[in-house]
């Protein structure tokens, strides 16, 4: 038995967790389902326990912002937490810990799910947007390229890491998954009678929902066609993009749900035509792969991550980064050719139908142990 501590900024039961969370929490589990004793390490959020075992694991949430997640939990492991572990996972996403340069004796491994970038512009403030990309993060991965295992989930990320000095031997690919479930068996998807077109996940800037929204309206404005937009964001956000949506003259076709259960992901999915991502960056585009469980083809900017979601002209359609006008061609390509819409999304339902979360664990843990 090993004991593990695990660093991550957000747990699965954070509001605003996302696939990455969904992840670490599915390795997490099956570490523990094989005797390991792991401890999680992140930050809390309203309404949150201080502590709690979520699937076997420990969790416990400090109360810091988030840019400072790094330095308390540095503090909280130096306190209480110091030399009792065998082994660091530090799971990179956004925010870095520089655990390779204060643990005791515990080996660390690194999760990359992203480089962070020009992420830092859109989701932090000045001068802390500088502050992180021009000094935290290449300081980070500066201290990180020590550590000899390193895992990330695209040829994307780990194309990031070797352009900033890593070698490429010592980066592991874990294959990616969800746990969202499927249609079943051989049923066909069951597709809303207009054509629909889905944004799902968070609202916030770094995603892009704007684009999306411009696409549409630059393509199938006062067209037999609908725009469904489902995620959550804060109040504010949520006026800027009502407003867009009106003064481009789609709110007639325009449904916003909100946040829904995973119940009402799956029939969401099941029922839209093609889904839409325009984020500026992500590690792996994992709701992409979920629409495609529901023979829903995706069309998504071509950017880290998003690109390694999808292959390109048979699961879905590579659109030039930051082109909403080509983006709402190719809706308009797809809405005007059904039988094509209809074949490329039977063939993501196939090709994401492969991955399991049991392949993506065999595959750390086999890293792990050689």
């Amino acid at each position: 038995m090993s004991k593990i501590l695990w660093l991550s900024w957000k747990d699965y039961k954070n509001p605003d967790a996302g696939g990455a969370e969904v992840v670490g929490n599915e390795i997490r589990k099956r570490l523990v389902s094989e005797g390991n004793e792991v401890v999680h390490l992140t930050r809390s959020f309203p309404g949150s326990l201080d502590e709690e075992l979520i699937s076997g694991v420990r969790t416990v949430r400090l109360k810091s912002p988030k840019i400072f997640i790094a330095l308390a939990s540095l503090i909280f492991y130096m306190r209480k937490l110091q030399g009792r572990f065998d082994l660091i996972v530090e799971e990179v996403n956004t925010s870095p810990y520089f655990a390779n340069y204060y643990k005791k004796h515990e080996k660390v491994v690194l999760l990359y799910h992203q480089l962070t970038g020009v992420v830092w512009d859109y989701e932090f403030p000045f001068p802390l947007n500088l502050l992180g990309k021009h000094l935290l993060e290449p300081m980070a991965l500066w201290i990180n390229r020590t550590v000899k295992k390193i895992f990330v989930i695209s040829q994307s990320t780990k194309n990031d890491l070797i352009k900033h000095g890593f070698i490429s031997n010592e980066i592991n690919i874990l294959p990616m998954a969800t746990n969202l479930i499927g249609l079943n068996n051989k049923v066909n998807a069951k597709k809303n009678d207009l054509f629909t077109v889905t944004y799902f996940g968070s609202l916030r800037k770094m995603k892009r929902p704007e684009e999306i929204i411009k696409g549409f309206a630059h393509t199938l404005r006062g067209v037999n066609a609908k725009l469904v937009i489902s995620g959550s964001t804060t109040k504010k956000r949520e006026l800027e993009l009502q407003q867009l949506i009106e003064t481009l003259g789609i709110k007639p076709q325009t449904i916003w749900t909100g946040r829904i259960s995973d119940e009402q992901k799956r029939k969401l999915f099941e029922m839209s035509h093609v889904l839409c991502m325009t984020s500026i960056k992500e590690g792996w585009g994992m709701v992409a792969m979920e629409a495609g469980l529901f023979e829903t083809p995706a069309l998504v900017y071509d950017v880290d991550g998003l690109r390694d979601a999808i292959i390109n002209k048979r699961t879905g359609i590579l659109v030039t980064n930051n082109n909403y006008q080509q983006l709402g061609e190719a809706m308009k390509f797809l809405y005007n050719n059904p039988e094509l819409t209809k074949k490329m999304g039977k063939t993501a339902r196939e090709y994401n139908e492969q991955f399991s979360f049991e392949k993506t664990y065999a595959e750390f843990k086999k890293v792990l142990t050689n």
